[in-house]
């Protein structure tokens, strides 16, 4: 991973709001740091559910996808307002999660999005089926993009709420 790639995400994202940002930004996050699936939520505190509002699995868009927190990765990301990582074996550490398995998962790495007060919107999150050893930089990029995901996220929002 080098600054083209991450060139590469912020040009096929610029100029882009709503839907089609976030599917380029997944589209491109998964190809730059080079995982199977990436995707962004929006979190539904009362259900206690994410809602992909994008989801990239391997070479395509996943839609209409939402799913119960409880026993997955994702439920530390937004119960601690916090990055999580897990660089291998996911499936082990999280065997109730059927999702987990259904996509091979091996690897996991998310980010929460925030609003300004700082409580959690949803998250950015990307899973291989190979390990994802630590990297600052996959890392450093995952915590920029979500940075950008979470002020569209809150656009939106305030949009449907006028």
């Amino acid at each position: 991973m080098d600054m083209e790639d991450l060139r590469q995400i912020a040009n096929g994202t610029s100029d882009a709001t709503g839907e089609r940002l976030f599917d380029e930004l997944v589209r491109h996050l998964s190809s730059v740091i080079g995982t199977k699936c990436a995707w962004i939520t929006e979190w539904h505190r009362d259900k206690r559910e994410l809602e992909a509002i994008s989801f990239w699995n391997e070479d395509r868009f996943v839609r209409d996808y939402s799913y119960d927190v409880a026993g997955t990765p994702c439920e530390t990301v937004i119960g601690e307002n916090r990055q999580f990582h897990i660089p291998d074996r996911i499936t082990e550490l999280f065997p109730k999660d059927e999702i987990l398995k259904d996509l091979g998962a091996v690897s996991y790495m998310a980010v929460p999005l925030v609003d300004t007060d700082a409580s959690v919107l949803g998250h950015l999150a990307v899973l291989d089926d190979e390990p994802m050893p630590e990297n600052e930089v996959a890392s450093a990029i995952l915590n920029i993009f979500a940075g950008r995901a979470s002020a569209e996220l809150r656009r939106l929002r305030r949009e449907r709420a006028l």
